[in-house]
């Protein structure tokens, strides 16, 4: 009884990479929803590696050589500091478009 070998593939490393074999597989919109997510994450991914080089500031900096950053209080209505909701505009419907209540 002997020993059972697998096949040799004659694909490369790279062609054997998840990203680029579902790639090869993909097609339409599913391709194009791939390397859309694929361009996205690579677009983020530069922003946070040069992420030092872009910001204007340190982290966690508080001010600058003209004086602390302006800091407000929290609104009143709400304890996070966001604005209240917006009122809505909308007015009731017409009579005519009411539906005839049943008892």
């Amino acid at each position: 009884m002997g020993t059972a070998t697998l096949p040799a593939s004659n694909k490369s490393w790279v062609d054997k990479l998840p990203i680029i074999s579902h790639l090869k597989m993909s097609s339409g919109l599913q391709r194009g929803m791939l390397i859309s997510g694929l361009v996205l994450t690579g677009l983020f991914l530069i922003a946070a590696i040069f992420a030092p080089l872009i910001a204007p500031f340190g982290f966690a900096q508080s001010g600058n050589a003209n004086g602390d950053f302006p800091r407000r209080p929290p609104r009143a209505g709400n304890s996070s500091g966001a604005p209240p909701p917006a009122a809505t505009t909308c007015s009731p419907a017409p009579s005519s478009a009411r539906r005839p209540r049943s008892s």
